[in-house]
This record gives structure tokens, sequence and C-alpha cells, in this order.
């Protein structure tokens, strides 16, 4: 039988270090069953999967819950973690940015206070040059990022969203790909 308690918390040190075990403790204060599954489902289970390393496991699990815009104190433990594990700051502002078109403004600004906070917090600070690619030529730019990876999605877009408003393609294409996607291009 598969002792997925021992797995999951070796895990979540390598993972969240001293933090996870404080998560650990409080929750077995409070719920035990709670703090097995989070162990043993979350950290021995899933956590312990192969396919991804640890980075790009916490840049996803940043990614979630920045879309979620509702687990701000999640996203600063897994902020930590994604440090922990070796993301970098930029790397993890990155995702936030990138979750902007996905999970929109709120989400996005609730997920940067939280980096604020996490930079407080380890005295860290990170570059402010913008990367942004500039306002001339967006659509063009979004257009062809956008055909690398999917070609025939303009047209697509066009063709659902026209009939509404020609502006939603439109900006899908310049905000979403001509500056989100192109950032650092």
């Amino acid at each position: 039988m598969t002792d997925y308690a021992t797995i999951g918390r070796e895990k979540m040190l390598q993972i969240d270090g001293k933090a996870g075990v404080q998560v650990e403790e409080t929750l077995n204060r409070i719920c035990p069953d709670v703090a097995r599954y989070l162990i043993e489902y979350s950290f021995g289970e899933i956590y312990a999967r192969d396919g991804l390393d640890n980075r790009t496991k916490e840049l996803a699990v940043v990614a979630a819950l920045t879309a979620m815009g509702t687990a701000a104190p999640q996203l600063k433990v897994h902020t930590h973690a994604a440090l922990h594990v070796g993301c970098t700051l930029e790397e993890i502002r990155e995702v936030i940015i990138q979750m902007c078109g996905y999970a929109g403004f709120p989400a996005t600004l609730n997920a940067m206070k939280t980096l604020v906070e996490v930079l407080q917090e380890t005295g860290q600070a990170l570059p402010t040059d913008s990367l942004h690619a500039g306002s001339e030529g967006r659509y063009e730019r979004g257009k062809n990022l956008l055909a690398m990876i999917a070609p025939e999605q303009e047209r697509i877009l066009k063709e659902t969203y026209d009939p509404i408003n020609p502006d939603i393609a439109k900006y899908v294409i310049e905000f979403g790909y001509g500056d989100i996607y192109a950032q650092g291009k």
C-alpha cells in the first residue's frame, strides 16, 4: 500500500519548506481531516506526479490562484513556494500579467497586491522597466502572434464576434496578443 502521507510530507517540504509545516500544524489544530487531505492528496498524489518539475507546478498554481481572484492567502503561500523552488520574481510577475487577459483586471490586481506583500515580507524588489511592446502596430503584432498559436483564430474571432461588435475581435487580438502575449518581445 502506498504511504501518501509520507510522500506528501516530503513533497510539501520540497515545495513549501517550513511554511508548509506551519499550515499542516494549524489545520491539525482545527480540522485534522483537511490537513490529511492536503498532505495525502494534494502533495502525496498530485504534486508527487512526474511530468512537471516543481517550478512549473508552482507557476501553474500561481496562475490558477490568480485567475480565481479570491484566493489571496493561498496565492501568498504559493508565491513563497514558487520562490522556494527556484522561480524568479520576474517569472511570477509575468505569470500574473498573463492572467490579465484570461481572468481580468480585478483578479490580476488582487494578485499584484499579494506579490507586493511577498516582496515586502522577503525584502526583495522587482525592476519596474516596462516590457510593453508599444502601441504602434498592436493589431498586426497580435495577429501574427495569434497565428503562430492558432492560424485560423483571427478568422474565427471575426466570424463569431463581428456580427455583435467588430471591436471584440480587435480587443482580443490587440490587447490579448499584441500587448500581453507580446510582453518582452
